[in-house]
């Protein structure tokens, strides 16, 4: 009977798992033929991360691969206590050393006499290649187990390493709390419900906080599960904690999408809990209380109570739709409306059913003759429960589908009985569910969805004849087989035959998807030769089958499915979807009749303007936060775009808002006129350019929409300008080169000088408000580009200059992390010889000086300035020149100090990164072979200049070559005599060669170095590094006489990246058509694959092999009319800043 009882739980595992158990109890769960018993070996490996130190053990593949684990990790404090029903407190530090080496308890459930389980069950399992086989960041599986809420675990005997290992990857599995202890739900703010999905939520980010020093990449995690961890995975994709926190998908066998609405809470379990357990149920108060008393085995152990006819319903705990109490709402919306109306962070995701699911349930019925006679007699009443149908209005579906599957006929123990019962079991609980989500996703995902059937019959299954001990079809779960050596069950697959065939082909599809967010082949995994395998789309519904072959078809299971969504087709929201709809007409009517607007101001560009109207219709993108209507425009080889500019991000930083953090914009009360360019930022700038305080916009660039067939990489450029000028407008960063490539270009605009920088060291004005501008344009980012077609999870960020600098301190600032993936830091560093400064108060004195204000202390000097008009404070910049307008580096990012506020940047840049203490991710680094060399001219043609130089070096040394003011004596004495051979500067060209090389080392050369050096060693992701060295047509310095460049210059590079509007267009043809093509391929390959090395698809870079950085070798690219490989860069000139400023790297 014991074994009866286990061979019927409502999840097929569980049966095996208590068979395996019951009949192998006296054997360590651990020895198996996969030498689960962990390998010796010399020493324990141990990682330390950013929350503390774990101590792991080694273990061993099935292809004989070592590999690391650490296991039984709590990733949050015991749920116990007055703990228990809360959501979960994560665990941040741990002050004592992790013993990793053994599994945590599972968490309560019904399971075999001595197997662990406790109330404090919330662990993490981490497995990852030893340290040796890690060259870069490796993508993370997590895998999410299957149980119906109520049982299973991620211990190592379920969902072990052995198979996944033999691939580079990181394999994350997790416990989290089940039945009553995971889902209760009263309806109300003693138990809103959705614990154990919060549980997920915190092991998430857990692994965002950690997972990095496993060896893993926090920016390329795939979350994975089976039957209720496919019902999470959906979830996760909808539910507004998870945001950020994975970028693919894979969900097995199971679908929130039910027959019935998602409920608002369970009440009628909690009631049925505390009967169970003999408690009052008068209301949720004493429920809650009285089941708080209660051990939590007999929680665990309760789950027959909840049984209404044999072992079904199948599932019974559930997620609901949180009432709001004020707590973090897991989901707050249905799961259906999320998905059609946009209302989720979707991301590149598979979908599969096995062939036969639950179809072995009918055996259980019609192998009792009183379970048989039952559903009978009592078909109406049984159906709902066993078919898991809304169980109102339940009557003329449980007849329709007694027709359709059954005939009509009464159940008999025969093949035709149980065939037919078996496909409603199948069809019910799982095919039209995964059906129903495969199809909704396919619609409304803005990234590609794959799908798949598992037909495959191997040498074992969940369910297998009882006489024979075959399998007969392929059941729920049996696809986990091939994935993980589940040892509570099987033994483990070896490297030979059919079964072995099938491990190698789905962990080579797993390894691919998570590594890509693409299943198919690209050469490196043998076993997927010749798969192509179409992501499914509405019109044709293509998926693979999994058998012995892998073979494409299309409407899987079709005309069953029919039935289904006959009995519950999906309902309208009609007036949303109507509201919507009247709209876009109206949009459209008036675009129709009247004329808009165009700018013109970009005529240079082959005499296309961007907005001008190459349709006959403005385009128009509805995100989450409104409506808006932009241009079109044509790139430089002639494919159309496009555009949508002068978004305002934030609310306009006028008056009370001057000198505050930025107030993102969440949503947009009507449509927005994106059809042309706003204001730059208050600078000094020609008459008449369009200037305005009321400056923070976002300028979108994406191909049309007919040329989107998935979401695309997103660039986002910071522009340069010393924190003082410039801007991300159309004329200064032209999106006409890089739209060729299949890319979304956002640009944006940043306040500048006091306006964006102003940092007094108090509450008045902490600082970095410029950064944290960029900061909310990244959020706006997040939250609407994906209809604009780009990928909210893979963003580049990218800089010039400040810009460049930016993007290094974006990697440092917890209010940038997870809202980019990748960064570009071309000719700019925040690592100069001065650490930074803890506020810039001797700014704020000079601004107020300038502008005639009182300077007595921060809030007389903010008052004033307050009433200041936006033109004084941008035309200001000359009265901040100290020397020949000189320093270039003015306005700098403040460490700030505590006042309550979020902080930008709360440690110096150089221990975030020795430390650790910043979210990496692949780098690119540059600066151009002479940078600020022309800098010199402008002192050597002016003799007062020159002679004020050459009298006062000691003074001025240090304001144009940027150096720590206080005992610089030494410094400035060595650079003379290093630089300028001890020699007086004169007019000529070996003076000009000589300063040019030390402005050029001084302002960017070496804290780029620096920089470099840094990331290389500490960064767990590759850093690549290249000089600039091509000479063009142009330059951002030329000579004055012949109008030709005289070196490669500060910048030089952006000029084959974006049209500018100081140079002209560069054509199709020639040297510097080439070098665009170069340059916008590499920028396009790192942007997809975070790796700018070509993989065979860009002709432009064939042949490139551009190795990592490295501490050994400094290996780094120069960029000229060849692409060629070099090491050292600047070597022996930087060898004299590292004497004067060394560190410890």
């Amino acid at each position: 009977m014991k074994r009866l009882f286990y061979a019927l739980l409502v999840v097929a595992v569980a049966r095996s798992y208590a068979h395996s158990h019951n009949h192998n109890h006296n054997h360590d769960h651990k020895h198996h033929n996969h030498n689960h018993r962990d390998v010796t070996e010399p020493k324990q490996p141990i990682v330390v991360s950013p929350s503390g130190e774990f101590r792991g053990s080694y273990n061993t593949t099935r292809r004989g691969r070592q590999f690391e684990s650490y296991r039984g990790i709590y990733y949050a404090e015991p749920p116990v206590g007055e703990l228990r029903f809360q959501p979960p407190k994560l665990i941040l530090e741990y002050k004592t050393p992790v013993d990793a080496s053994e599994d945590g308890p599972a968490c309560p459930l019904i399971a075999p006499p001595g197997y662990p389980v406790d109330e404090n069950c919330l662990t993490i399992n981490v497995y990852t290649p030893l340290k040796k086989d890690r060259s870069k960041p490796l993508p993370v599986i997590l895998f999410i187990h299957p149980g119906g809420f109520y049982s299973m675990t991620g211990r190592s005997d379920i969902p072990g390493a052995h198979y996944m290992l033999d691939r580079d990857v990181v394999l994350v599995t997790i416990n989290y709390r089940l039945g009553s202890l995971g889902f209760l739900s009263t309806g109300d703010e003693l138990a809103p419900g959705n614990n154990g999905f919060k549980d997920q939520v915190a092991a998430l980010k857990w692994v965002q906080r950690n997972i990095a020093s496993f060896g893993g990449d926090p920016n390329c995690v795939t979350i994975t599960g089976t039957s209720a961890g496919s019902i999470s995975v959906m979830l996760h994709m909808i539910s507004p904690m998870s945001k950020g926190l994975f970028h693919r998908g894979i969900s097995m066998s199971g679908s929130p999408f039910y027959k019935g609405p998602t409920p608002d809470n369970m009440y009628r379990l909690a009631v049925r809990q505390a009967e169970i357990l003999n408690c009052p149920t008068d209301n949720s108060k004493v429920i809650i209380d009285c089941l708080k008393t209660k051990p939590w085995m007999e929680l665990g152990t309760s789950l027959r109570g909840f049984y209404e006819f044999g072992f079904d319903p199948v599932g019974i705990w559930m997620p609901i739709i949180e009432r709001d109490f004020g707590q973090e709402r897991f989901m707050p919306i249905d799961p259906v409306d999320a998905i059609r109306e946009g209302k989720m962070h979707a991301v590149p995701h598979i979908i599969s059913q096995t062939e036969d699911e639950f179809f072995w349930m009918a055996f259980t019925v019609l192998k009792n003759k009183t379970l048989t006679d039952t559903m009978n007699a009592e078909w109406e009443r049984v159906a709902p429960i066993s078919f898991m149908l809304n169980r109102e209005n339940a009557t003329y579906p449980a007849r329709r589908l007694r027709t359709a599957y059954l005939h009509d006929k009464p159940l008999k123990n025969d093949a035709e009985s149980a065939k037919n019962l078996g496909l409603l079991y199948q069809d019910s609980i799982e095919s039209f569910p995964v059906h129903r989500m495969a199809n909704l996703m396919c619609r409304h995902s803005p990234h590609p969805v794959w799908y798949y059937l598992f037909s495959y019959v191997g040498d074992h299954s969940f369910y297998e004849d009882p006489v024979t001990k075959k399998p007969v079809a392929a059941a729920h779960h049996d696809d986990l087989i091939y994935l993980f050596p589940l040892s509570f069950r099987f033994p483990g697959i070896s490297t030979e035959g059919r079964d072995a065939v099938l491990v190698d082909r789905m962990t080579g599809m797993w390894y691919n998807f998570a590594r890509f967010g693409d299943p198919n082949p690209r050469g490196d995994v043998p076993e997927l030769e010749g798969l192509q395998w179409p992501a499914m789309k509405p019109e044709d519904r293509k998926y693979l089958r999994i058998d012995d072959e892998w073979t494409v078809h299309s409407n899987m299971k079709e005309e069953r499915m029919q039935i289904w969504e006959e009995l519950y087709p999906i309902k309208c929201k009609t007036s949303h979807k109507m509201r919507r709809w009247l709209n876009y007409i109206i949009v459209l009517v008036c675009v129709s009749v009247g004329a808009y607007s165009q700018d013109h101001t970009l005529t240079h560009h082959e005499g296309q303007s961007l907005g001008e109207p190459i349709e006959s219709h403005q385009p128009s993108v509805l995100s989450p936060s409104g409506e808006f209507r932009g241009g079109y425009n044509v790139t430089r080889r002639g494919r159309k775009f496009e555009t949508y500019r002068g978004i305002r991000y934030a609310e306009p930083p006028i008056g009370n808002l001057r000198f505050q953090p930025p107030k993102l914009i969440l949503y947009y009360k009507s449509p927005v006129d994106a059809s042309e360019d706003g204001p730059a930022c208050p600078q000094p700038t020609r008459p008449g350019y369009y200037v305005d305080e009321d400056c923070l916009t976002i300028n979108v660039y994406t191909p049309l929409k007919a040329n989107r067939s998935q979401p695309l990489p997103v660039i986002f450029y910071i522009h340069g300008g010393g924190f003082y000028s410039l801007s991300g407008r159309s004329d200064r960063a032209g999106p006409h080169y890089l739209l060729d490539r299949d890319i979304v270009l956002v640009t944006i605009n940043y306040r500048l000088g006091s306006l964006g920088f102003l940092s007094t060291g108090d509450e008045l004005a902490p600082g970095n408000n410029g950064l944290k501008d960029q900061v909310a344009a990244l959020k706006w980012v997040q939250r609407n580009i994906a209809a604009f077609g780009g990928d909210p999870n893979s963003v580049t960020i990218a800089g010039c200059s400040v810009g460049s600098k930016s993007v290094m301190l974006h990697m440092i600032s917890p209010m940038s992390k997870g809202l980019f993936h990748r960064g570009i830091s071309m000719s700019g560093s925040p690592l100069y010889p001065s650490p930074s400064p803890g506020n810039l108060y001797h700014l704020a004195e000079k601004q107020a000086r300038v502008l005639n204000c009182p300077s007595d202390n921060s809030k007389v000097i903010v008052d004033c300035l307050k009433t200041k008009t936006a033109r004084e404070l941008g035309d200001s910049l000359k009265g901040f020149n100290e020397f020949a307008h000189n320093p270039i580096v003015i306005w700098s990012p403040v460490v700030e100090k505590d006042f309550g506020q979020e902080r930008f940047l709360t440690m110096q840049p150089l221990d975030a990164i020795r430390e650790g203490k910043m979210h990496a991710v692949p780098h690119i680094i540059s600066q151009t072979r002479d940078e600020f060399f022309w800098k010199a001219f402008t002192i050597l043609g002016n003799k007062t200049y020159m002679d004020q130089m050459n009298a006062e070096w000691d003074r001025i040394a240090p304001i144009t070559f940027i150096l720590p003011r206080e005992n610089s004596s030494h410094a400035t004495q060595k650079l003379f005599s290093m630089y300028l051979n001890n020699q007086p500067l004169r007019n000529d060209s070996e003076s000009a060669k000589n300063l040019g090389l030390l402005f050029q080392d001084g302002v960017e050369s070496f804290p780029i170095h620096r920089m470099a050096n840094l990331m290389c060693r500490h960064s767990p992701h590759p850093v690549w590094y290249y000089e600039f060295s091509y000479i063009g047509a142009h330059s951002h310095y030329e000579d004055p006489v012949t109008k030709k460049p005289l070196g490669v210059a500060h910048h030089d590079d952006l000029i084959y990246l974006f049209t500018l509007s100081a140079f002209p267009a560069i054509s199709t043809k020639g040297r510097d058509a080439t070098l665009v093509d170069r340059m916008t391929a590499i920028w396009y390959n790192f942007a997809r694959y975070s790796d700018p090395n070509p993989r065979g698809d860009l002709p432009e870079l064939e042949d490139l092999e551009w190795p990592a950085m490295t501490p050994d070798d400094r290996k780094y690219l120069r960029v000229s009319d060849d692409l060629t490989v070099h090491t050292n860069l600047n070597e022996d000139r930087i060898k004299v800043w590292e004497e004067l400023y060394p560190i410890q790297y």
